[in-house]
C-alpha cells in the first residue's frame, strides 16, 4: 500500500481521495480546515471531514429510507458506503494502525521458524534422553500434529 502523506494540496487530494475538486473544497470549507503555509492540508483531518460527511449523508439517507429505493439512489448509496471504508483504511494507515501485508506474512515465517526449532529440540532432546524408539516417534508425531494444527489456525480452517 502506498504510503499517505500527512500533508496535501487539493491535486493530490483529489488523487488520494479519488474525487473531484469541488467536493474535496466543499468538505474542507464544510469542516473549517484551514491551508498551511505551505499551501496543504493536514490530509488526516481532511479524510476525517469526508468521512464524517458522508457517514451523516449515509444515516440521513437511511433515516429518510432511500435505502430501500431502488435505481441511482441505491447505487450512490452504496457507493457512498464504500468509500467511506476506503478513508476509513486510508486513515487507519496514516495513523499507523496497519501494517503492510508482506511484513506481516514475514514475521509469520520467523515464528514459524521459532516454532519448527523448538520441536525439533524438543524431539532432540527426548531421543538423546530415551533410547526408546516407540517414545521418540510418539514425540515426532506429536510434534507433526501440533504443526499442522497451527498451519490450520494460520489458515483459519
Amino acid at each position: 500500500m502506498k504510503a499517505i502523506p500527512k500533508r496535501a494540496n487539493i491535486t493530490e487530494l483529489e488523487q488520494l481521495c479519488n474525487l473531484s475538486t469541488n467536493p474535496i473544497k466543499k468538505h474542507i470549507r464544510k469542516a473549517h480546515i484551514p491551508k498551511g503555509k505551505d499551501g496543504k492540508y493536514n490530509v488526516g483531518r481532511v479524510l476525517n471531514a469526508i468521512l464524517k460527511h458522508r457517514n451523516q449523508y449515509s444515516q440521513t439517507a437511511a433515516a429518510n429510507g432511500k435505502r430501500e429505493t431502488a435505481g441511482a439512489s441505491e447505487f450512490k448509496f452504496l457507493k457512498v458506503d464504500l468509500e467511506c471504508q476506503i478513508l476509513q483504511v486510508k486513515l487507519d494507515q496514516l495513523k499507523g494502525q496497519l501494517i503492510p501485508l508482506d511484513e506481516h506474512f514475514q514475521e509469520i515465517r520467523e515464528y514459524a521458524g521459532m516454532v519448527n526449532g523448538v520441536f525439533e529440540k524438543w524431539i532432540s532432546e527426548v531421543s538423546a534422553l530415551t533410547r526408546n524408539k516407540h517414545l521418540v516417534d510418539e514425540a515426532e508425531r506429536l510434534a507433526d500434529m501440533a504443526r499442522r494444527q497451527l498451519v490450520r489456525a494460520l489458515e483459519g480452517k
